[in-house]
């Protein structure tokens, strides 16, 4: 008996092995992953919404020579001429000093590098909010464009301003796919 089952057994474990096998396959050494191996996203963010491929707006500033296209799903919510929100997390500011090197209370700035995102020179700033004001600790990133005497700052933060309950034992890092929404958006900027 003990003859028998010995064999049945193997041969049951090598046909369930047969269907795992297919579950996770080698990874080829050289060249570009199949199409069907390709990583594949996992988990959708929900802080902003992927951007329209054809449904697009333009905000004009008359009074600073300025204008850029945004996705009509981001609601763009105009304070002042010097003060613009487009979607939760990207403001746009118009100031006659630097917002890098505003004194008091203002994010602090980890990198600075000379970039030319759009068609004009600009400083790229990066570093993070802290708690200050009640903010939750998080990452920004910001470009400023000096144009006919005043700063134009296009400023992306990982939560946005209007959140204030969350963790404040960490810095909230900038997605990803916020990051290229925001870069495309900077891109589009034009100056009169």
């Amino acid at each position: 008996m003990k003859k028998i089952i010995l064999p049945i057994l193997l041969s049951l474990i090598s046909l369930a092995c047969g269907f795992i096998w297919p579950l996770h396959p080698s990874t080829p050494t050289a060249g570009a992953l199949p199409t069907d191996l390709a990583p594949t996203p996992t988990a959708t963010l929900l802080y902003l919404p992927p951007p329209p491929t054809s449904s697009m707006s333009m905000y004009q500033s008359q009074k600073y020579g300025f204008s850029f296209v945004y996705p009509d799903a981001f609601p763009l919510t105009i304070q002042s001429d010097e003060y613009i929100e487009v979607g939760d997390k990207i403001v746009v500011f118009v100031m006659t000093m630097n917002p890098a090197e505003v004194p008091g209370d203002r994010p602090l700035i980890e990198t600075t590098s000379d970039v030319q995102p759009a068609r004009y020179p600009a400083k790229l700033y990066t570093g993070y909010l802290g708690a200050i004001g009640g903010y939750i600790p998080q990452q920004i990133r910001m470009y400023v464009f000096e144009h006919n005497g005043v700063y134009i700052a296009f400023t992306l933060y990982a939560l946005g301003l209007h959140v204030t309950e969350g963790d404040f034992s960490q810095i909230v890092p900038i997605y990803p796919e916020d990051e290229k929404i925001f870069d495309n958006i900077v891109k589009g900027l034009e100056l009169q």
